[in-house]
């Protein structure tokens, strides 16, 4: 009986690893742009999946705008080069999103403003 548990509890933690969420990418944004960029009802894994995105003001209020839709992609290939890599679509436009032992950092993402 115990072996069983076992099994089971070890094949839901291998498809935890191998299917993680895909909002676990929102704290990897948040941590790339200081705060100021969300994901939210994202939907998919974090290898591939989409959001809306959300840019919070800088007010005491920390209002949301809705920057609109945004989908990602993981590159594994990256991975080779010791950095991890969503590429991130947005309507036009596109960027990235950097893990590296350094921290993170995301790269060609412009609100309306033209802040990142």
């Amino acid at each position: 009986m115990s072996l069983r548990i076992l099994g089971l509890a070890l094949l839901l933690g291998c498809g935890a690893l191998w299917l993680p969420p895909a909002s676990w990418l929102d704290r990897a944004m948040a941590q790339a742009s200081q705060g100021r960029l969300r994901l939210a009802e994202a939907g998919g894994t974090l290898w591939r999946g989409g959001a809306q995105l959300m840019r919070l003001t800088p007010s005491p209020s920390r209002a949301a705008r809705t920057l609109g839709r945004i989908e990602w992609r993981f590159r594994f290939a990256a991975l080779r080069a010791g950095t991890a890599q969503w590429d991130l679509r947005q309507a036009d436009a596109s960027a990235a999103l950097f893990w590296s032992p350094s921290g993170w950092r995301v790269e060609g993402l412009d609100d309306e403003d033209g802040n990142r």
